[in-house]
């Protein structure tokens, strides 16, 4: 561990972030400007693989916390996308390609009497 670091927790995880403690209030309170900014002049679209109830544990300052999240839920128009990740769905057709693949490769070299390893 370096002098000076600290952990903070990391919601939805039991591996800490190991970071300054300065950072991550100056983390927080750029967030909150943003959002605050944002929320005077404009939309706001956040993404998240995380649900809402999690937010709160990301910033360490509950005040700041609190500000951030009522200025993000107080408009908020929220999309909950249910299933599996696009990632687990592509990783389990590529699975799928590559055994039917080396199968076929299998095949063929059975058929012409090519050593296959």
């Amino acid at each position: 561990m370096t002098p000076g670091f600290v952990a903070v927790p990391f919601a939805g995880s039991d591996q800490p972030i190991w970071t300054l403690p300065h950072e991550v209030t100056l983390a927080g309170q750029f967030l909150l400007e943003l959002v605050d900014r944002r929320q005077r002049t404009g939309s706001l679209l956040i993404t998240s693989q995380y649900p809402t109830e999690k937010w709160h544990a990301f910033l360490p300052d509950p005040t700041v916390a609190d500000a951030v999240l009522d200025r993000i839920v107080h408009k908020a128009h929220r999309i909950t996308l249910k299933g599996e990740s696009m990632r687990k769905v592509m990783a389990k057709k590529m699975f799928a390609t590559s055994i039917l693949v080396a199968r076929t490769v299998q095949l063929v070299c059975l058929e012409l009497s090519l050593p296959w390893s």
